[in-house]
């Protein structure tokens, strides 16, 4: 660097350092800042939003104003499948509000999909067809206690019902209840102060390694924007890595027991929900970190026989069933 610019530097730096309106705009961006309120300066005007991300995703921004965060995680329910888990979701909705968390996260397929996704989908299903899974997810999908949202994405298996007749069967829930919030299908950012999360449902079968995949998809991620917390669903089953340092990565448990098509590739899956524990640096990054998983046994038969076969033969009022 030339003595020339280091000496109009420091001039800048000292003008900087007097002037009270900088000092006063310097604060007022530290509050927006720590609402989740992101924006850049361009030629004296303040656009709302900055730069956009990297990854062509959808971002949602929650408002948080305190130093520690707790988030309730669920991925893969699969709604409408014989072979989901309703009680094992319903109690760790009741203990993530025990611990009071802020939101929950929910990392794709809440419903199990259409009848021509696999060979032998039909049979394992309770449900068929996507008004009929759409209306039982929404009847049932549990409510917290303490009024507090899920952010929910849609994965493969509900994109099956887009594929087969353009039905966003996540939108759909989403429109019915008034709880879930829509974040898009695939893959969503979620942005909490100046923490940045990102929530995805990827494609393809698992690994050798449970990790493997986990590892493949953070290393693969771009630095900008700067990720702290990613959430992958689709693989049912749980491992961490820290693969990047400055980067905590899950891969997510689910809410479905083992059928047909994961025994045939070999596939057991891990039944849990996690509670994650996030306290915040002064700029509202991730600081600290700490996650709970809650595990389940399986059970057999565990869905609401009654609201699926009111959702399957229409006679009953959707209105009257209470999800709880």
């Amino acid at each position: 660097m030339s003595q020339r610019l280091r000496d109009a530097r420091r001039l800048v730096d000292k003008q900087d350092d007097r002037d009270p309106d900088l000092e006063e705009l310097k604060e007022l961006a530290s509050r927006l800042h720590g609402k989740g309120i992101d924006f850049v300066v361009e030629a004296g005007t303040v656009v709302i939003g900055g730069r956009q991300p990297a990854i062509g995703a959808p971002e949602h921004v929650i408002v948080h104003e305190q130093e520690r965060l707790r988030i309730g995680v669920v991925s893969d329910t699969h709604g409408g499948s014989k072979f989901e888990q309703l009680s094992a979701l319903r109690d760790f909705y009741r203990q993530a509000d025990d611990a009071e968390v802020d939101f929950f996260v929910h990392a794709g397929d809440a419903t199990q999909g259409s009848d021509r996704m696999h060979r032998d989908q039909y049979l394992g299903l309770h449900a068929h067809g996507a008004d009929a899974q759409a209306g039982y997810v929404a009847a049932t999908y549990p409510t917290s206690g303490r009024g507090v949202p899920t952010y929910m994405i849609g994965g493969n298996h509900d994109a099956t019902f887009l594929n087969d007749g353009g039905v966003n069967v996540v939108r759909r829930i989403a429109a019915e209840r008034p709880d879930i919030v829509y974040l898009g299908d695939d893959a969503a950012y979620l942005r909490v102060a100046g923490l940045l999360a990102y929530i995805a449902h990827p494609a393809g079968g698992g690994a050798y390694a449970k990790s493997y995949k986990l590892q493949k998809f953070s290393a693969a991620l771009p630095p900008d924007p700067p990720i702290s917390l990613l959430l992958l669903g689709h693989y049912h089953s749980y491992a961490k890595s820290l693969e990047r340092p400055d980067m905590v990565a899950l891969q997510l448990p689910c809410f479905q027991t083992q059928y047909a098509w994961l025994a045939r590739k070999g596939l057991y899956p891990d039944i849990a929900g996690l509670i994650l524990n996030v306290w915040l640096d002064d700029r509202g990054r991730l600081a600290r970190f700490r996650e709970e998983i809650i595990r389940y046994q399986p059970r057999d038969d565990d869905w609401d026989r009654e609201v699926s076969a009111a959702m399957s033969h229409r006679w009953n009022d959707r209105g009257n069933l209470d999800p709880s």
